[in-house]
Formats: C-alpha cells, sequence, structure tokens
C-alpha cells in the first residue's frame, strides 16, 4: 500500500462487531497513517452503505438535465439534500412496465442501474422501439411539466432500478418543473438583453463610503442613467507591496460567481496605470456596525433576523465550496429595505481541503485558525457564533484589551453567559462555539442544513427571507439614491501610505483579460 490507500473499513461493515480480520497489515518501513473510528465515521457521516448510497444518488442526479437546464444544480444546497432523501428507489423485472402508453402519469423516474426501453405503439399491433435509456437518464418528466397522457410505454430492459419522485412530492419541495425552467429561461434572456455594462469614463466619483487596508470604496453616479453603484479602487503599489495579486484576483473570482440576495453584486472591473478597480452593487443603509453601537443588545427576534441571513448566505456560500473568513459586523451593509449585504472578500477563498493561512478579526478567530491546526467551512460557523452573541449582548464573548489574553480566551472557551439569553439562543451559540470543529453545528452530517433547522429559527421560513418577504427589524433613513449620510465622512484617503504609481503592463499581465483597460 502508498499513500492515499486505505484499510480497515471492514469495520464500518455492521457486523464488524463479530468479525475476524482475515489478515495483517504491517508496516515495511516508516509510516504515517490518519486513523478513524468507526463510531466517530457513523457520528459524522452515517453508515458507509447511506454514504456510498447518497454519493451515488448525487452523482447521477447531477447528470439529469431538461430542456437544456441543469435541473439539479439549479436548487439551493438545502433543497438538493431534501430532493436526494426523498426519492424513493424501484425496482423492476425484465419486461415490466413503468409507464403505459396512453395513461397519465404522476412521476418522474431517474435510471439508477439497468435499462429501459421506450416503445411506441403504432397500431395494428406494430410497436417501434424509440430509445434505449441508462444510468443518468430520465422518463416521466411531462407527468411535472404537464398532465398529459404518455406518449409512449417505458419498459424495463433487464433488471432496471429507478430514483422516482411523485408530481406531489416535487411541487412540495421545488414547486412546478415548468416554473423551475422558466426562471431558469428568464434569466438567460435578461443577462443577454442586459444593457452593455457601465464604461468607466461614465462614471462620476463622488465621495468615499469607506477606507481599507488596499484601498477606499467610492460612491459613484453612471452619468447618462444616473444608477449608483460603489467603486473599489486599489492602488497597484499596495497590491504589490503587501504580495496580495493573487488574492485581488481570487476576490474578483469569486465574486462574480455569487448570484444571492444577500451578496452585493460585482458589475465590472477596471483598471489603469496605478489602480485597479471594482464597481459594485451599491448599499446605503450603513454597517450592521453602526446600528449595534446605537441599538445593541437586540432583542431575540432581530439578533434572530441578521444571523438567519448570515446563515443563508454562508449556506449558498458553502455550498458553492466558498469560504469567507472575515465576518464580522463592518463586512455588513443594510440595503434600503434593512435587508443585509455582505461585502469584502479579501479573505474568501475556494476550499477543497483544509487551508492554514491566519487571517480574520482577532475577536471572530476560530481556535483553529489560532492553533494552525487548519481550518475549513467550520471556522465560518465559529464567527455566526459570535456575532449572534455580539447582536444579542452589544460585545463579543471573548473580547481582551490583550489580544494575547484574547486568543486564549477563546482556546479555553469559557462563554460568559448573560442571564437575558433566551434558551434557545443559548443552546445555538453554544453549539457553534465548540472548540472542536468536527462537533460543531455546521460541521456535522447534516451540514448546514443543521443550523437552519435549529429550534431557535423555529417559525422563521428562510425562502422567505431570501425572498424578502419577511419584515426586517429595522430600516434605515435614505432620502435619495445618492444619500449617503449614513456613513462616515472622510475629508482625505487617510490610511493609503502608497503613492498612486504607474506600473509597467507586464507587472499586471495576469489581469490583461480579467480587468478592463
Amino acid at each position: 500500500m502508498k499513500t492515499g490507500d486505505v484499510f480497515g473499513e471492514s469495520c464500518l461493515d455492521p457486523n464488524a462487531d463479530n468479525a475476524v480480520r482475515k489478515a495483517n497489515v504491517v508496516a515495511v518501513a516508516s509510516v504515517t497513517v490518519l486513523k478513524l473510528t468507526a463510531a466517530v465515521f457513523k457520528e459524522q457521516l452515517g453508515s458507509l452503505s447511506d454514504v456510498v448510497a447518497y454519493n451515488f444518488k448525487r452523482k447521477v442526479m447531477e447528470g439529469v438535465e431538461i430542456e437544456k437546464v441543469q435541473l439539479f444544480a439549479q436548487l439551493t444546497s438545502e433543497d438538493q439534500e431534501e430532493l436526494l432523501n426523498r426519492l424513493v428507489e424501484r425496482e423492476y423485472k425484465n419486461g415490466e412496465v413503468c409507464i403505459e402508453q396512453g395513461q397519465a402519469g404522476d412521476t418522474f423516474y431517474v435510471v439508477k442501474s439497468g435499462k429501459a426501453a421506450v416503445i411506441q405503439e403504432q397500431g395494428e399491433g406494430k410497436k417501434r422501439e424509440l430509445a434505449q435509456l441508462s444510468t443518468g437518464m430520465f422518463f416521466g418528466e411531462r407527468a411535472l411539466l404537464k398532465s398529459e397522457p404518455a406518449g409512449a410505454s417505458v419498459v424495463a430492459a433487464g433488471d432496471l432500478v429507478c430514483y422516482c419522485c411523485d408530481r406531489k412530492t416535487f411541487t412540495e419541495l421545488l414547486g412546478p418543473l415548468q416554473s423551475l425552467i422558466d426562471e431558469v429561461v428568464r434569466k438567460r434572456e435578461e443577462m443577454a438583453n442586459r444593457p452593455d455594462r457601465p464604461k468607466f469614463a461614465d462614471l462620476e466619483l463622488r465621495r468615499i463610503l469607506g477606507v481599507g487596508t488596499f484601498g477606499r470604496v467610492k460612491l459613484v453616479v453612471h452619468k447618462n442613467t444616473g444608477d449608483t453603484y460603489a467603486l473599489k479602487c486599489m492602488r497597484k503599489a499596495q497590491v504589490v507591496a503587501t504580495k496580495q495579486q493573487s488574492h485581488v484576483l481570487n476576490e474578483k473570482k469569486i465574486l462574480a460567481m455569487m448570484d444571492h440576495p444577500f451578496i452585493l453584486a460585482l458589475v465590472q472591473t477596471y483598471q489603469d496605470a496605478g489602480e485597479l478597480y471594482m464597481l459594485i452593487e451599491l448599499s446605503l443603509g450603513g454597517e450592521l456596525f453602526t446600528l449595534l453601537a446605537k441599538r445593541a443588545p437586540l432583542f431575540d427576534q432581530p439578533a434572530k433576523f441578521y444571523a438567519a441571513s448570515v446563515v443563508s448566505m454562508f449556506s449558498y456560500m458553502h455550498s458553492l465550496k466558498v469560504i469567507y473568513r472575515d465576518l464580522k459586523p463592518e463586512n455588513l451593509l443594510l440595503d434600503k429595505d434593512g435587508y443585509l449585504k455582505l461585502v469584502d472578500f479579501g479573505f474568501a477563498k475556494i476550499l477543497n481541503d483544509r487551508t492554514w493561512t491566519l487571517c480574520g478579526t482577532p475577536e471572530y478567530l476560530a481556535p483553529e485558525i489560532i492553533l494552525n491546526k487548519g481550518h475549513g467551512f467550520g471556522a465560518d460557523w465559529w464567527c455566526v457564533g459570535i456575532l449572534s452573541f455580539e447582536c444579542l449582548t452589544g460585545t463579543t464573548p471573548f473580547v481582551s484589551n490583550d489580544p494575547m489574553e484574547g486568543y486564549r480566551k477563546i482556546i479555553k472557551c469559557r462563554v460568559p453567559w448573560p442571564a437575558q439569553l433566551s434558551s434557545m439562543a443559548r443552546d445555538f451559540i453554544d453549539r457553534l462555539l465548540c472548540v472542536d470543529p468536527s462537533r460543531r453545528l455546521g460541521c456535522l452530517k447534516g451540514g448546514s442544513k443543521d443550523v437552519r433547522t435549529h429550534p431557535w429559527f423555529t417559525g422563521l421560513d428562510f425562502k422567505a427571507l431570501e425572498a424578502k418577504q419577511h419584515p426586517a427589524p429595522y430600516v434605515p433613513k435614505i432620502k435619495s439614491s445618492t444619500d449617503d449620510s449614513n456613513f462616515d465622512t472622510y475629508t482625505d484617503e487617510g490610511k493609503l501610505n502608497y503613492p498612486q504609481e504607474d506600473f509597467p503592463k507586464e507587472m499586471f499581465a495576469e489581469f490583461a483579460e480579467e480587468w478592463v483597460d
């Protein structure tokens, strides 16, 4: 055996307790192995057979495409989980009829294994085979699109196993299939017919809304349409001096992936000799930080609203394998209706395993980041616990004037629970602020669904929240599309210590195709 090979998997068999090892495994040189007990495997993932069956089901469903719409990819991660859990497996013997021509059906089928023949009766006893269906192919979709008789029979050609979902289940979970397809088509047409993205010369620069490590964010107005945006300006000198070229490219790439109601959309990117620019959707309600400074501690319901909004964001981002790593009230803006908008993806990363970069706000750092053990999506869920505590109390749980003492508090994780917290809110935070990320809420078998279905959120409809049908607890005062009164005033570009300089184009060659001159 070599690196990456596994052994001992027989212990995961349900009958393993009475099993006798049939061979020895002996080190023939110095060797290091990663060990996982059967008990921990089952606690985290369930039985091995269930894991294998679930992954195969997901792989099959990811290939289903109806009317050029990839069905599975259109669903949220929670809806994907729910659909997979509700699919029923059916077996058919050779020659057994799944769908009969002329009969109205109400079930959608995806072939798991085996083959099915599509046969059409053409009168006078004549039959014609129209197609053979194999793994990943589907039939019966007309039953979900329209209630009409089947135009052909589908018959098992040998032993056949299908995943099945009836119309009632599909509609209950996802709505009518036709509506799903129509919405995708509508979005495609909207993208195709939208006006040209703003040119840099058409933007009128207004005042600075904020200043950060690499640059500043300005309010800009499109001269022709009057539309308002935020323009993030980054000086190339500072990007180069801090060796952040790859991070800037990564931020742009991840922002372009995002399509969520609580994440600010990237509109366009530009560059000139001295600076890089990202034109972003504008949110004029100010920072959640400012709201908490004025109104915290919040009551249970408002805190729940903001925490649920962040849970929604992270559920979506994690389904795309994106970890955020910089949650704090300063990075959560309010839009005109009082809903949160996430900004600043400078620390975000596409994650396939773990990462070791030390980044984030000290009071929000997860223990595994401080201990340099490598961290994953669980670090974001830890931050949700810190934010929820700050909303409910007005302070973070491990605050300290001495950073090292703050880190010690985080590692010990002795939360100073105030009396006013409800039992459900405390349980929610307590399960997120778990030092062991493998036991943290959001990192267990149910993933983000475990966070969304926690009893603290009972009565809160996440789909209504994401559709902005849930009333916001606080609606900011915004007089016009250019009203910047909810942001601090900056008289100059303050914290920027690097001058604006011209750079040889080859130094930023990697930006040539990504950023418009």
